[in-house]
Parts: C-alpha cells; structure tokens; sequence
C-alpha cells in the first residue's frame, strides 16, 4: 500500500453505509468501483513509465553497440594501417627479421580483433536479452 498513496487515503477515509442488515450493498459496490479505478489508474501510470524506461533502455543499448561497431571498424582501419607500415619495413631491413616480426604483430592483432569480436558478440546478446526481459516485463503489465 506504501507505493499507493492515493489507495492508502482512500481505504483511510472511505466509510461504507449500513443497511438494516449489514452494509448497503450499492454503497459497497461504488467503493469497490472506486478502488478498481484508482487500481487502474495507477496501472496506467506504471505501464507508461515502464515502456519510457524499456525504449530508454533499447536506445542506450543500440547507442552502445553503434560505438561499439565503430571502435571496431577503427581497430580494423588501425590494424590495416599498420600492416601496410610492415611491409614497408620488410623492404627495408633483412627479410627474414622482418617476416618474424610482422608474423607476430599479425597475430597479436588477430587476437585483439578476436577478443573485439567476442565482445561485441556478448554486447548483442545482453543488448536482446535486455530486450526480451523489458518485453517480457511489458507484456506482463
């Protein structure tokens, strides 16, 4: 009752009239009338902030993943970048030296692009996770 206020004045104040034989059964029915339509009231009220706070969500999740896809893209643009800088480099010094170390940066590379990946796969499963748990809470409103 402590998050109905206005159901907590209501049953507070509410006085039902007497019959001969109880309570007047008209007068119990308005109440009861009246109780349902503050129900409803605050029913309507929790559904619309919890669909504001299920797209708040759903867009903060899509803004994450969007900086996400582009982190990536640059880690990709890095990557690449430095790949043409080791060529040049090949030239320059002793082949051998040189195909060692781009082999090694190739894959810590690899690597880094994996775990990106990984993360991003993650994201995108707690990004629809989320959104079936507010579908799933929405629905049961």
């Amino acid at each position: 009752m402590a998050e109905f206020p206005e159901v907590s004045e209501f049953l507070e104040k509410m006085q039902v009239k007497k019959s001969l034989f109880g309570y007047d059964k008209e007068d119990v029915y308005l109440k009861i009338q009246q109780l349902n339509r503050l129900y409803q009231d605050r029913l309507l009220l929790v559904k619309g902030q919890a669909e504001a706070a299920r797209e708040e969500a759903q867009a903060q999740a899509e803004q994450m993943l969007k900086e996400a896809r582009e982190e990536a893209e640059q880690l990709r643009k890095s990557a690449r970048e430095e790949r043409e800088q080791l060529r040049e480099q090949i030239r320059q010094e002793e082949r051998a030296v040189v195909v060692e170390e781009l082999g090694e940066k190739n894959r810590t590379l690899q690597k880094e692009l994996e775990l990106l990946e990984k993360e991003l796969n993650r994201s995108a499963m707690q990004l629809k996770e989320l959104r079936d748990r507010v579908n799933k809470m929405t629905e049961n409103m």
